[in-house]
């Protein structure tokens, strides 16, 4: 073998685990480094591999998690994830839309993001976004709310909205109102709580004529979750 070869050979390989540590080091390092982050509570939870774009645009409140397979595409745009809210395996976020723009080769305009329009999208307190789930810029999901797996969000869903689909639609809501009131009498302070007309109002705009699909807990699960509150550390109203 010439030394011509050799060296092309080792360059190649050279090339090849420089590949690999830049994969472990966007995948698996940075989103580990909390001053990373614009914000990221202590209680929130990161399960690796996860790319982000930009990590500082990113603010993960209070036992907010993000599970494996997640991927952030954001240059300006915020990710805001309320606590409690959930991400499941396999996630995109895209807080941009490309705009075509006359004159301008769409090599040139998508790779500069020339023109391009961010917007921040916000999970809220409580919610839970299934599996392949994608949000889209602008995508705004309420608290409580349910995004069903494979579904596609690029508009607000309301809070306790259960949503699926592509484009996402409502189907359902988590709870009645009666059980909402009853749910944030235990989780949220009083002045973070709904009130009945407010209840009312989303209901009667987003969920006439659709189920709830929550149920009301036993005395068993009341006692078990307090233990579990009670060894976390996490704050019940009643």
């Amino acid at each position: 073998m010439s030394i011509k070869t050799k060296l092309k050979s080792r360059l190649s390989w050279l090339r090849v685990l420089r590949r690999y540590q830049i994969h472990i080091k966007l995948h698996y390092l940075y989103p580990l480094q909390h001053t990373r982050y614009g914000y990221i509570a202590p209680t929130a939870q990161i399960e690796t591999p996860v790319f982000l774009t930009n990590q500082a645009n990113v603010y993960l409140e209070d036992r907010a998690s993000i599970k494996s397979g997640f991927k952030l595409v954001n240059t300006s745009g915020k990710l805001i994830i309320k606590r409690d809210a959930r991400i499941a395996i396999n996630c995109t976020v895209v807080t941009g839309n490309h705009v075509r723009i006359s004159g301008i080769p769409l090599g040139v305009g998508n790779v500069y993001h020339i023109g391009d329009i961010e917007r921040d999208i916000i999970i809220g307190e409580e919610c839970w976004i299934g599996v392949n789930v994608t949000l889209l810029s602008g995508a705004k999901v309420g608290r409580g709310a349910i995004i069903g797996g494979c579904s596609m969000v690029n508009k607000e869903i309301p809070p306790y909205a259960v949503a699926v689909g592509s484009p996402a639609k409502v189907i359902a809501s988590t709870f009645s109102i009666d059980q909402i009131i009853e749910h944030e009498k235990t989780i949220y302070a009083p002045e973070e709580r709904y009130s009945r007309a407010e209840l009312e109002e989303i209901f009667n705009t987003h969920f006439d004529g659709k189920k709830s699909i929550g149920i009301d807990p036993t005395p068993e699960m009341k006692e078990q979750v307090a233990s579990i509150a009670s060894s976390l550390g996490i704050k019940l109203y009643q």
